[in-house]
């Protein structure tokens, strides 16, 4: 499965890095170009037990790749995971609209949307009623 994660944190980085370990052709979508280029060295840009190992081995088989284009990572996505901060001031849901945006412009027929974000109830629903997202694929 072509798997995309936007955002590549505490959250992001170790899932994108299960999922490659798991077979999945992984794709991580990281805007802070320091954290982004760490990673794809096979470095975890912060300590996570056992992540540096699992980093390295999946970026080297080039199971998991780096970028920072969204529209592109999600080109090619069977299922794509969004797991981006949230700022208590607005619930991320701001920035959330965003990327749901442009994942929902350019998303494949049948591509699963997953949100790994910590939002309040509701905002799913939300989302999918802006984005016209079909039932089910949230």
């Amino acid at each position: 499965m072509n798997v995309t994660i936007i955002g590549g944190g505490r959250v992001g980085l170790p899932a994108a890095t299960g999922l490659a370990m798991l077979g999945h052709c992984v794709v991580c979508c990281e805007c802070d170009t320091n954290r982004r280029n760490v990673a794809a060295m096979g470095r975890a840009p912060f300590v996570d037990k056992g992540l540096d190992d699992a980093l390295a081995k999946t970026v080297k088989s080039g199971a998991l790749r780096f970028c920072a284009d969204v529209v592109a990572a999600v080109a090619n996505a069977d299922a794509v995971m969004v797991s981006v901060p949230v700022s208590d001031e607005d619930n991320g849901l701001e920035g959330l609209q965003a990327i749901v945006a442009d994942v929902a412009a350019v998303a494949p027929p049948n591509c699963v949307l997953v949100i790994k974000s910590t939002v309040l109830p509701g905002t799913c629903t939300y989302l999918q009623s802006m984005f016209n997202i079909r039932e089910g694929l949230i």
